[in-house]
């Protein structure tokens, strides 16, 4: 990637937001989104009548009402919401749009016989004021997860736009993983490439919460998009992971792996000259992060859980000690995913999905779609990544940047002697000697963590 190649920060000069970077179609089929510029949304409401406006909100056409609405929860289980009930913390919630005037209480859109409850919301400005006194202005709420919220702010001390994630207390009790969580954010903090989304700070809240305070990522994730496209062409695939794979060779030069690369974590912002500039975000967190109400945990002999195997590896499906060739086979599963619209082996069984990345060899992209106009040499690459066996993948990601750069450039690519797995031979059966006793291993692991 060319150094001087700079993504671009479009903001709106009416509200201070970034603009999302898609083509706008209709209100009705555009997505509002939680800290972007709604400035249109807001034009185009102007022009209905309040009825209109209310069906429209009561309908989810104007997802940024619900978001904005909808209650925060964070302190639950720490007992900020005192006044609102589990019932109305799970369900969807809505400000009525027709209401100039939102006093931080949220309307209940339903049975007009029925009075609507106030729902008392959690805010970051009063409940981690502590936070706010280092330099930061918490604003609206973009994103929730089990154990965290991300809100969108604004620093005295940095130019970007940030995004806060704030975690929940209760799992980070534990000093132990309290100290892990913070050692992997400070090396994520000193991490400096432009491919990689920036880490500022880390802290604990006087009230307990852990805070990590990241960019601003001002566009789609490579999941939004194979989601809306399908699948991605060929020249844009190869463009967007020369650009992975060489933040992925600078991290492992660092010593730090990703542990959870994935479409979602990969994120596609505008460059200066209209291609993709891609951030990756989340490095190293995956490690310390306990994950609750998955069906199926799987343990690493360290501690460390994990949950759905979609782009794990072999050995870190069976918890064993990872090295950045694990890194580059969750690199494989994306690219096979970005190029056919289609994971190389899928279960809605994740004991069954983790037994296939173990055990059986997937279909090669040329074999299994045979309609798509994908490269043979594009195929060895994603091909050799996906080998079972790490010494039979590439040494590193900088082989990875070079074999793209090459078919970017139309040249002959130069494997090593490995021989890349083709999965012509054995696609779709299992047996191999690595998954002997796995299933007995994965009780082991459980059974393990329920004796401690």
């Amino acid at each position: 990637m060319d150094s001087e190649i700079k993504f671009l920060r479009e903001i709106c000069s009416q509200c201070g937001k970034p603009v999302f970077p898609v083509k706008r179609v209709s209100p009705d089929s555009m997505t509002i989104r939680p800290g972007f510029c709604a400035c249109f949304a807001e034009r185009d409401l102007s022009n209905l009548q309040p009825n209109e406006r209310k069906k429209r909100a009561e309908q989810g056409s104007l997802n940024a009402f619900i978001n904005q609405g909808e209650a925060d929860n964070l302190g639950e289980e720490d007992e900020i919401s005192e006044t609102a009930a589990s019932k109305e913390n799970s369900s969807k919630s809505a400000v009525d749009p027709s209401d100039d005037k939102d006093e931080g209480l949220i309307i209940k859109l339903g049975n007009p016989s029925q009075p609507a409850k106030p729902v008392r919301r959690f805010d970051p400005n009063v409940e981690l004021k502590d936070v706010a006194d280092l330099g930061y202005l918490f604003q609206e709420r973009i994103g929730k997860g089990s154990l965290s919220y991300v809100y969108q702010a604004k620093s005295r001390n940095i130019e970007n736009v940030l995004a806060i994630k704030i975690f929940h207390r209760k799992p980070f009790e534990n000093k132990r993983t309290f100290k892990r969580l913070e050692q992997e954010a400070r090396r994520a903090q000193e991490l400096d490439h432009a491919h990689l989304a920036s880490v500022y700070d880390f802290g604990l809240s006087n009230k307990g919460y852990p805070f990590l305070v990241m960019d601003f990522l001002a566009g789609p994730s490579l999941a939004e998009v194979i989601k809306n496209e399908g699948f991605l062409d060929v020249p844009r695939v190869v463009d967007i992971f020369i650009q992975v794979a060489e933040a992925l060779d600078y991290a492992h030069k660092e010593n730090m792996l990703h542990r959870d690369l994935k479409p979602s974590n990969i994120y596609l912002l505008k460059s200066t000259d209209k291609r993709d500039f891609v951030k990756i975000s989340d490095l190293g967190i995956a490690k310390v992060l306990p994950n609750p109400g998955r069906e199926t945990k799987y343990m690493t002999p360290e501690g460390e859980e994990f949950g759905n195997p979609s782009y794990m590896s072999p050995e870190q499906c069976l918890g064993e000690k990872l090295s950045p060739s694990s890194d580059l086979y969750s690199l494989g599963c994306v690219m096979y995913e970005a190029l056919s619209g289609k994971l190389p082996l899928s279960s809605s069984n994740p004991v069954r999905l983790a037994f296939k990345q173990v055990s059986e060899e997937p279909k090669s992209l040329t074999m299994r779609f045979q309609d798509l106009d994908i490269p043979e040499d594009l195929n060895q690459v994603v091909m050799k990544l996906l080998n079972k066996k790490p010494e039979d993948r590439f040494a590193k990601s900088g082989e990875v940047k070079e074999a793209l750069l090459a078919i970017k450039q139309g040249k002959p690519i130069k494997l090593s002697k490995t021989k890349p797995a083709t999965g012509d031979k054995n696609a779709g059966q299992s047996g191999s000697k690595n998954s002997k006793g796995f299933f007995q291993g994965i009780i082991d692991k459980v059974k393990g963590k329920t004796d401690k």
